[in-house]
């Protein structure tokens, strides 16, 4: 139920199962001097999604609305990410990380004609500071970061 209203779900009968095709490449690099270290790391992706589920709304019954899943058109996403971190001192590493990528339908999403899938955004990241202050005790400061979405 969502917001107070009943939702059915149904799968069409002659419904395939979604699939996703993947490709990364990445590298990673790592240095230690004395008790300090540092690393980053760099990747790539490319996704190919064929036989994407979609809802599709029918006519209802009086209490809820009834969705048909069905296949919808393929979506490509792909991107890059790079990832870094240093400990400085025996008690304090920074870590941070950083996604772009971008998400676009075979075809223009009906209802409003977009290209891009939603709720994905083009960008997210993360920053992430951790102090041990004791032997037993560790805090963790973190910001996270994510783009605009449609």
């Amino acid at each position: 139920m969502i917001g107070g209203e009943g939702f059915i779900v149904l799968n069409d009968p002659e419904l395939k199962e979604e699939r996703s095709y993947s490709i990364s490449l990445g590298a990673d690099f790592f240095k230690e001097k004395g008790s300090n270290s540092g690393y980053l790391s760099f990747g790539f992706f490319y996704n190919r999604l064929t036989d994407t589920f979609v809802l599709r709304e029918m006519e209802g019954g009086r209490k809820s609305r009834v969705f048909m899943r069905i296949n919808g058109p393929g979506a490509t996403v792909y991107g890059a990410e790079i990832d870094g971190g240093l400990k400085v001192l025996p008690y304090l590493e920074i870590d941070a990380g950083w996604t772009f990528q971008k998400t676009r339908l075979d075809e223009p999403e009906p209802e409003f004609g977009a290209k891009e899938i939603f709720k994905s955004p083009n960008e997210y990241g993360f920053v992430r500071l951790t102090l041990r202050p004791f032997t037993k005790t560790k805090v963790l400061i973190t910001w996270e970061h994510t783009g605009s979405m449609k």
